[in-house]
């Protein structure tokens, strides 16, 4: 009941994972070390995800220092996937799958969509409760990246 509780702790690794991107690559959070990566667990389904696309965009389009945006797709299948990324060019960043029967959604804990998670150059939770694009999140990543960078 515990481990409940303090699953996801400021400083300390988030479950790891391997998913496929659309090319079928096999990826993790590692092969992000030594940067940023700001995930988000997406549904195409839920208007808040979609809507909250732009600001990802804008933020893989900018460039942001050190930041990796990936978007981890939530459906049935990967063809699912495939076939939204065709729909919307413009999302360049990393997408990977997962079933909506994973176990990865239990071990994040994700309940609804979109939801984030911030992780530090080490793997680490970089914060405890990530910020949504519209919730001043580049006001909190500047601040994680002045800690680390400057």
């Amino acid at each position: 009941m515990i481990a409940e509780f303090t699953r996801f702790v400021f400083g300390k690794p988030l479950p790891s994972f391997v998913l496929s991107d659309k090319s079928g690559r096999q990826l993790s959070i590692s092969y992000f070390k030594g940067e940023f990566v700001y995930i988000q667990f997406f549904h195409a389904k839920s208007f808040a995800s979609v809507q909250q696309m732009a600001f990802l965009k804008n933020y893989h389009d900018n460039k942001i220092p050190k930041l990796n945006v990936v978007t981890i797709f939530v459906g049935n299948n990967i063809e699912e996937m495939k076939s939204f990324l065709s729909s919307n060019t413009g999302y360049q960043w990393t997408f990977l799958f997962c079933s909506k029967k994973d176990e990865l959604l239990k071990k994040y804990d994700i309940k609804v969509y979109p939801t984030y998670f911030l992780i530090d150059p080490e793997g680490n939770l970089a914060i405890e409760q990530t910020p949504s694009p519209v919730q001043n999140f580049e006001v909190v990543y500047n601040q994680q990246y002045k800690k680390w960078f400057d």
